[in-house]
């Protein structure tokens, strides 16, 4: 009796708790499918997050990029403009790699950059034209690279000091003269170049020997040179302010009053603007002293 009880009692104890194992295998079996199944959904929604993001960017083209992008810069979002073109700055397109440039040297001149953070956005301008110069012959380089290279090339001379900005002084203007041949129909350029002819033909025969003993010679510009390309610019204020002041030094005082009434009268729409024709209105009033009936109209023709 007792050795046909044992064999039972052992078969009812692994019945027993043979099945509270399966079922405890079955409930851990249960909760891992549970388990996997969370971490699918959650992979899942994340690649789906990836693939809207990716698909946002990628189904927008660079010339998109580029409209948006302008039409941040035109609400004076510079930062924004930076933050998106950024993501593309290592595509190979001139077009969004001077327009980075550009959103740099705006934010650079924002009254809350330290000069070190001025220093710094300069920089990383010039590194990226400079890169994008490089390619030219391999990609379509337009006359904005060269422009806003020759600007930003200034700012950073300016801030390394004198010795710089001279050595810089020829640069400059064979990059703007890149830059007018490519887009003969940008005014800024023209104004630009003008306004650098103004400026070296500004400076007198002393303060040239100067820089020449110092630093390296300038290039010589004369009035006429200055004036050509001024006169290609001249609906703007600071364009015609500056054809004023060259004809008043060269005794053309006919000229002269022309052209620093169109400065005086033109709507001016910034600060550099508004002191231009502040100057404009300063040089008329001295131009008052002169007899200007005596003056010729055709002083160009004498005869």
């Amino acid at each position: 009796m007792r050795s046909s009880f044992r064999p039972f009692a052992l078969n009812l104890i692994s019945f027993l708790f043979g099945g509270f194992d399966n079922q405890q295998q079955q409930q851990h079996h249960h909760q891992q499918q549970q388990q996997n199944e969370l971490h699918r959904q959650q992979d899942g929604n994340g690649d789906e997050h990836q693939q809207h993001k990716s698909k946002y960017w990628g189904a927008k083209s660079a010339e998109e990029v580029i409209v948006e992008a302008d039409r941040l810069y035109a609400r004076g979002q510079f930062l924004e403009v930076y933050e998106l073109l950024n993501r593309l700055k290592f595509s190979d397109n001139a077009e969004i790699q001077w327009r980075i440039s550009r959103s740099l040297f705006k934010m650079s001149r924002s009254a809350t950059a330290g000069p070190e953070q001025r220093r710094e956005m300069i920089e990383e301008a010039h590194e990226l034209l400079q890169r994008t110069l490089a390619l030219d012959g391999r990609i379509m380089i337009g006359g904005n690279v060269y422009k806003w290279s020759a600007i930003i090339g200034d700012e950073r001379a300016g801030l390394m000091g004198l010795e710089a900005r001279v050595a810089n002084y020829a640069i400059c203007k064979d990059l703007l003269q890149r830059a007018v041949e490519l887009n003969p129909s940008d005014s800024t350029s023209y104004h630009l170049l003008g306004r650098w002819c103004f400026e070296m033909s500004r400076l007198s025969w002393l303060e040239r020997a100067i820089a020449r003993l110092l630093y390296g010679p300038i290039p010589v510009v004369s009035y006429e040179e200055a004036i050509h390309y001024l006169q290609k610019s001249s609906d703007c204020v600071p364009s015609a302010y500056m054809l004023g002041e060259i004809c008043f030094r060269m005794r053309q005082y006919y000229r002269a009053r022309f052209y620093l009434n169109v400065a005086a009268t033109l709507p001016a729409r910034t600060d550099h603007e508004r002191r231009c024709a502040d100057k404009a209105r300063h040089l008329l009033m001295r131009l008052a002293v002169y007899d200007l009936s005596r003056e010729t109209v055709l002083f160009e023709y004498p005869f």
